[in-house]
């Protein structure tokens, strides 16, 4: 028997999988590209992609509201969906095949529908709440590695960064060898949460994202058994306003590592 989730998450799959294809269509091509105020890309094809999704979402659900990267706040009611068409745009206008879609449901704000989908790769990641994660079809989980200096650590860099002492003390610590198996910046967080989940790497950090960067990629985290908090170690705020999403996202087994070392480069900066 058919849930209201199944239904959620059909509505989902098939408007990623339509922006998805105009997204590859147009990769490498030309379009048109702005810049916006704070620095950040927007293309025809964000644009597009965003109006094929919202389309599809308010036919099956006019009920519903959106909060989406590239338009304003459309409507408040008790389920949201946060549309991110096209996640990565710079990587996307530079040619490098690290971009997705990303599309969340949420409840009251939490997440119960997440799917984030990979159009170079094909791959398609769902989640639904718990319902667990699945790549393609087929559920995944997070990785089995127990501790830092065995962990590959995902991580974001927001404009916001370059005045938080703390944060760049932290990405400093975790470079060397001894404290984890490295960091990498791929530019593209809902990506980056979908391969949290999928076991690839351990970790994915970033304190000043965005909630259509980060709704759905958390929920596939969650779902294949890592875990998600913010950086005081409470439950992500997913209708807050750009830019003010602190997230940390990990396999669960290094999460209070990492947050333990956070506090600690905060407490050596108090006390200089």
């Amino acid at each position: 028997m058919r849930t209201a989730f199944d239904e959620f998450l059909t509505t989902a799959k098939t408007a990623a999988t339509e922006a998805s294809t105009l997204l590859r269509a147009n990769f490498q091509s030309t379009y048109d590209i702005t810049q916006k105020q704070e620095g950040t890309l927007v293309t025809e094809v964000d644009l597009r992609a965003e109006q094929t999704i919202r389309s599809i979402i308010m036919e099956a659900h006019p009920e519903h509201a959106i909060i989406s990267e590239e338009a304003e706040r459309d409507g408040s009611a008790r389920f949201t969906w946060v549309v991110d068409p096209l996640d990565g745009t710079a990587n996307y206008v530079t040619g490098f095949e690290h971009y997705c879609v990303s599309i969340a449901l949420l409840d009251k704000g939490e997440p119960i529908v997440g799917v984030v989908v990979h159009p170079q790769r094909e791959d398609t990641y769902t989640a639904v709440a718990g319902g667990g994660t699945r790549r393609n079809g087929r559920r995944i989980s997070v990785s089995s590695v127990d501790s830092l200096p065995e962990s590959t650590v995902l991580f974001g860099i927001s404009p916001p960064i370059v005045h938080d002492s703390r944060l760049r003390r932290l990405y400093q610590h975790l470079f060397p060898p001894e404290r984890s198996q490295g960091l990498r910046q791929l530019g593209a967080g809902a990506c980056d949460l979908s391969f949290v989940a999928n076991g690839t790497f351990e970790c994915f950090l970033d304190k000043y994202t965005s909630p259509w960067d980060v709704a759905a990629g958390s929920l596939l985290v969650k779902e294949a058994d890592g875990k998600v908090t913010d950086w005081n170690g409470s439950t992500v705020n997913f209708m807050a306003e750009e830019r003010e999403v602190g997230i940390i996202a990990s396999n669960g087994r290094v999460h209070g590592e990492l947050r333990h070392l956070y506090r600690n480069e905060a407490a050596s900066l108090d006390t200089n």
